[in-house]
């Protein structure tokens, strides 16, 4: 949070962008609006306290846009078919990556979680409204988990490391797939408003400073870092 105030306070910026949802929802998307006016209060649900949203309230209180920098679920999809994969290894790719969210954020405390299920119901809800496809059911699922890493996904001490982009399993794969597209994204987003004129404040995860970083230094020079202690 400390280094998105001071983000604000030495970039002064024209354009905020934020991870997590599509650029093409627009600037000051009106349903992330009303998230962004609940940081802060009582009713501000987990997302709502993230600092995504505690730097969309800094970007209305200071009269800036904000934007998606993400693409399109249907954009993703279009790229994964080309490269051979199936609907159903989207899914499964989305589910274990929701999976090991859920286990590093605390929400579940174990692979063999007893609320496995009911939190299984929301993510499948989120793939149906997210990629407009049938997920799979949890029984399809425990199935494609043991043919895919051969073992049961409740017994699994790596579960936590499944949807790394960095292994060679098919999950790892999408993955891979998944962080490329999304960072040339990003990077196209950045020139355009770059390009526009404007200052931009970009707020994500750090993996894609890792990503994009070589790109960025050809484009912008050496970059000045600022350690937040």
């Amino acid at each position: 949070m400390r280094a998105v105030a001071i983000g604000f306070s030495r970039a002064a910026p024209g354009i905020v962008i934020l991870e997590g949802f599509p650029t093409a929802m627009g600037e000051n998307p009106a349903p992330l609006v009303k998230k962004a006016l609940e940081y802060g209060t009582r009713n501000a649900d987990e997302y709502a306290r993230g600092e995504n949203m505690y730097a969309a309230s800094l970007a209305l209180r200071s009269h800036v846009p904000f934007v998606g920098g993400e693409p399109t679920r249907g954009e993703q999809l279009k790229v994964f078919t080309g490269l051979g994969f199936a609907n159903a290894d989207v899914c499964f790719a989305y589910m274990v990556g929701s999976f090991v969210q859920a286990l590093r954020a605390g929400t579940l405390e174990a692979p063999g979680d007893a609320r496995f299920r009911e939190a299984y119901a929301v993510w499948a809800q989120g793939f149906r409204d997210q990629y407009a496809l049938e997920p799979l059911s949890p029984g399809e699922f425990a199935q494609v988990y043991r043919a895919t890493f051969g073992v049961a996904y409740a017994g699994d001490k790596h579960l936590s490391t499944r949807a790394d982009p960095g292994t060679s399993s098919m999950v790892g794969r999408i993955k891979q797939a998944e962080m490329h597209i999304r960072d040339e994204h990003l990077l196209g987003l950045i020139r355009k408003y770059l390009d526009g004129g404007k200052s931009v404040l970009v707020v994500y995860g750090g993996s894609h400073w890792s990503t994009l970083s070589a790109a960025l230094e050809l484009e912008l020079g050496k970059p000045g870092i600022r350690v937040i202690r």
